[in-house]
């Protein structure tokens, strides 16, 4: 009887393990991928931050793996969450229209060298709060980011000999 109980108990726990494991892969939604593309470049110019000059190219990211490059400096999204796009929370597709952006870029020199900047919070409403210039330095080239509350851009800065 004991044994016969032990094989109920053991089908039981088997059996739920696969109605788990088909449960989520026929029944959780499979939400749209962000469509890729090419950035937005919205403007560049010429700024001066703390006596350097540099050149500005305002830029709204859409999907992974976007760049931007200006010279001998590339800008690339190596992640980035746009929570206007259908994403899985909770087991369900949705969109969150008010959520920040969330971000990380990496920038690459033209001798291969490359570093990764912070992860990088912006937009959204009420929007994330500002950032000063964040910069790295490779050599004599730099290459920054920063967002100003209430954007839905990046500011991405660049030496002025370098573009």
């Amino acid at each position: 009887m004991k044994r016969a109980y032990s094989l109920i108990m053991i089908t039981l726990m088997i059996g739920s393990v696969f109605g788990t494991l088909a449960y989520y892969t026929f029944f959780t939604p499979n939400c749209p991928l962000p469509s890729g593309g090419t950035p937005i470049v919205l403007g560049s110019g010429f700024t001066n931050i703390n006596g350097v000059d540099y050149t500005e190219i305002n830029v709204t990211f859409t999907a992974e793996a976007q760049q931007v490059a200006a010279s001998s400096i590339t800008f690339r999204t190596t992640s980035f969450l746009d929570p206007t796009i259908p994403h899985l929370r909770n087991g369900a597709c949705v969109t969150e229209p008010d959520a920040p952006f969330q971000v990380t870029l990496q920038v690459a020199f033209s001798d291969g060298a490359s570093q990764t900047f912070p992860p990088i919070t912006y937009g959204g409403n009420p929007p994330s709060q500002s950032f000063p210039p964040f910069f790295i330095t490779h050599g004599t080239l730099q290459a920054g980011v920063q967002s100003l509350q209430g954007q839905d851009y990046l500011n991405l800065f660049l030496n002025t000999n370098t573009a």
